[in-house]
């Protein structure tokens, strides 16, 4: 199902990108807004099941991690300590219908997007953690995970990995019921990006088109 034609003639009005395809919607500054929106909601799920199934951790969002490569301060999304141990997640929501990801393959093999830009959070975050974001330096308590869903709902390895090894079986129900609710806002989300487009940023034809706009 796509929200507008597919028509590379056409251009978008408010951020003038060429070539617009029906996944514009997403990706576009108009949109900025409600990216972050939808992450902070997603962040907020992620802390709020980790504390509840998890009797005695300690559970916060974020912490600041040190000035980055690019000179820019560095948070970690939700910190989780239990049994320990230190995670900290960066949440991160990537679409896998963006030019980029398609040109991964994101389109023929599953968790591609995602872990795009899982090995993206491990770059940039490996002067802190390391090369594969296993611990601080001098230390096999800290552990980053970079957290990241595809905005169609796909939970990416790393994150599957450690929200199954976390939450134990005991906690399937709270495991189904948060991966419901990570849909269903990913899709509310969605749905205002695209409804947001529709009626506030039109689409205009760019001054090559000749012909009329779409019916």
């Amino acid at each position: 199902m796509a929200p507008f034609p597919d028509m590379e003639r056409w251009s978008c009005e408010f951020c003038r990108a060429s070539s617009v395809t029906s996944h514009h919607p997403f990706s576009c500054e108009a949109n900025s807004g409600s990216r972050t929106w939808r992450h902070e909601a997603i962040k907020n799920l992620l802390a709020k099941v980790l504390g509840e199934s998890l009797p005695g951790s300690v559970v916060r969002k974020e912490e600041d991690l040190g000035i980055g490569p690019n000179g820019h301060q560095l948070r970690g999304g939700v910190v989780l300590k239990t049994d320990g141990r230190k995670f900290i997640t960066d949440v991160s929501i990537v679409d896998p219908t963006g030019a980029h990801y398609l040109g991964k393959g994101s389109d023929q093999t599953p968790d591609a997007a995602a872990t795009v830009r899982e090995l993206l959070k491990l770059k940039r975050f490996e002067h802190v953690y390391g090369e594969n974001g296993s611990a601080l330096p001098n230390s096999t308590t800290t552990q980053f995970i970079p957290f990241v869903f595809e905005a169609t709902g796909r939970m990416g390895p790393a994150a599957r990995e450690f929200f199954h090894r976390t939450l134990d079986e005991k906690c399937w129900d709270t495991k189904e019921e948060f991966l419901q609710k990570v849909n269903y806002t990913l899709w509310r989300w969605n749905a205002r990006m695209i409804l947001s487009m529709r009626g506030r940023i039109p689409i205009v034809a760019a001054q090559s088109d000749l012909g009329g706009g779409p019916t």
